[in-house]
């Protein structure tokens, strides 16, 4: 329920709860990027559930000035989702901007081929970069859905096993049903 929480902070800027959180503990970044303080018992929970959150999630990419090259799930397809080619030649901090095309037309092919692995050069010119004037979006790669569902955090924290069985279980009731009442 937690990671709820989380995905209410990243989907719902307008209501109270993301006002006064965000300007207490990430008032100049993203829930995501924020880090454990002297919060509450509450922050300190909610941060607990990030890495949760960032598991599942996928960058879609529109200017792709927030989005860090190295470190961020933004490929599309198959796992991996983050860039695992060597960064001799890129900066931590370079954006998935610098690799769009700067009339707007696309990647920047010459240079996604230079930068990297064949494999993922070839992922990366297949995915479809939104018009420019697209705000990044932020989807669940599980479902790839907005809303952030108990189901979506429970095949996340199953990841490891059955998921899919655990989930069938519950949605045939042969599981307790309080689970999702907690």
């Amino acid at each position: 329920m937690l990671a709820k929480q989380v995905w209410r902070l990243l989907t719902n800027h307008t209501s109270l709860f993301y006002q006064v959180f965000s300007a207490k503990y990430f008032p100049n970044g993203s829930v995501l990027d924020a880090k454990p303080s002297s919060g509450s018992y509450s922050w300190k929970s909610i941060v607990k559930t990030i890495p949760l959150i960032k598991s599942g999630m996928l960058w879609r990419v529109g200017d792709g000035k927030q989005i860090k090259i190295f470190g961020e799930r933004w490929l599309s397809g198959e796992e991996p989702a983050k860039v695992i080619s060597p960064s001799n030649s890129i900066s931590a901090d370079w954006t998935v901007s610098r690799l769009l095309d700067l009339s707007g037309a696309g990647w920047n092919d010459q240079l996604v081929d230079a930068m990297f692995l064949p494999f993922e050069a070839q992922r990366i010119e297949e995915k479809i970069a939104l018009p420019l004037s697209v705000e990044v979006l932020e989807m669940l790669a599980a479902k790839r859905a907005t809303i952030f569902t108990n189901e979506l955090g429970f095949k996340n924290v199953c990841f490891e096993g059955d998921a899919e069985g655990v989930v069938r279980s519950i949605r045939r009731k042969t599981a307790p049903m309080l689970l999702w009442g907690i």
